[in-house]
């Protein structure tokens, strides 16, 4: 997938009919001159999973074999550790759930919530909820927003419905609608920032990597057998060969800074919204924030034999 190396975008979000237009609520919450409320209230922070937080496409397909074609209960415990091994999760991940831990112990923040284009259809974002947080070593997240629940909400809500395949919009009115908090800030952080609205969203570039999900296979999972491999080694390789023939379509993990840059916004934004703080948020050109889905930056070390950028 083609990335750049610009900076990462924060923004304040509104509709796709008004791209770049801010809301009076946004900009008294962005306007230096205007002094926040006594009774504000706490931040809700949303974030995205695929390419955002992590690199999960091949371990969803994991999961899918697990489910699927050896029927049996795939282990959170071998996923949270392939998180690591594999390099999946993003550089950075762990800083930035420390900042929202205690940010939500402070009070600063209400809610943290996993807001995803993925319908849980066959159980892998309620799965992968759980994975990341046994991962992590603690509950951090308080509610899933899924690809099913995001289109009815977005049927009845008038915001705009795009044919299957296409981008879902992320209307943060339901986010604070499902938190109950219906005045909240709203901070999202999303490789897709064009399709976030009603709220304050930090785009980063996507993170791409590929894994050798037959090693996996033939280290860590002993129902898979000859027969198998020999029925769905090709699908298990498919992006690892893609790898190997066009490797900067896969981002180098141990370079990539987004989750780094993202938790400053995340601090400041609060900061600034729920101390009071006079320092508004740059507002970012639709042209830039195109821009996070644009250029290149190499590949991912081989999985077990090759170090790894951490994830703290």
């Amino acid at each position: 997938m083609d990335i750049d190396t610009s900076e990462p975008v924060s923004r304040t979000s509104t509709p796709p009919s008004s791209p770049t237009a801010l809301s009076l609520k946004d900009e008294e919450m962005l306007s230096p001159s205007r002094a926040l409320p006594s009774s504000t209230p706490s931040v809700i922070i949303a974030l995205d999973n695929d390419e955002a937080i992590g690199s999960w496409g091949d371990l969803s397909l994991l999961y899918t074999v697990f489910v699927h074609v050896l029927r049996i209960p795939p282990s959170v415990k071998l996923f949270a550790d392939l998180l690591t091994a594999t390099g999946c999760a993003r550089p950075g991940l762990r800083t930035l759930l420390d900042k929202i831990r205690d940010l939500k112990r402070s009070g600063a923040v209400s809610h943290l919530v996993m807001c995803t284009a993925a319908k849980d259809t066959v159980g892998w974002v309620s799965f992968l909820r759980d994975v990341v947080e046994c991962w992590y070593g603690e509950k951090i997240y308080d509610m899933v927003i899924d690809g099913s629940k995001l289109l009815e909400w977005n049927q009845t809500h008038e915001v705009p419905v795009l044919p299957t395949g296409c981008a879902i919009y992320k209307d943060m009115n339901q986010v604070r609608a499902l938190c109950e908090s219906p005045t909240s800030p709203v901070f999202m952080i999303d490789d897709r920032p064009e399709n976030i609205f009603n709220g304050t969203t930090h785009g980063v570039v996507p993170y791409t990597v590929a894994v050798n999900l037959v090693a996996v296979a033939q280290t860590f999972v002993p129902e898979y057998t000859p027969a198998l491999h020999q029925r769905y080694a090709a699908t298990l390789q498919e992006t690892w060969t893609h790898f190997q023939h066009d490797p900067s379509r896969f981002t180098v993990a141990h370079r990539d800074k987004a989750l780094s840059e993202a938790t400053v916004a995340l601090s400041t934004f609060v900061d600034m919204t729920v101390n009071k703080s006079r320092t508004p948020l740059k507002t970012a050109e639709d042209s830039t924030v195109r821009s996070c889905r644009a250029a290149s930056m190499g590949s991912i070390p081989e999985f077990v034999d090759s170090p790894r950028a951490s994830a703290a």
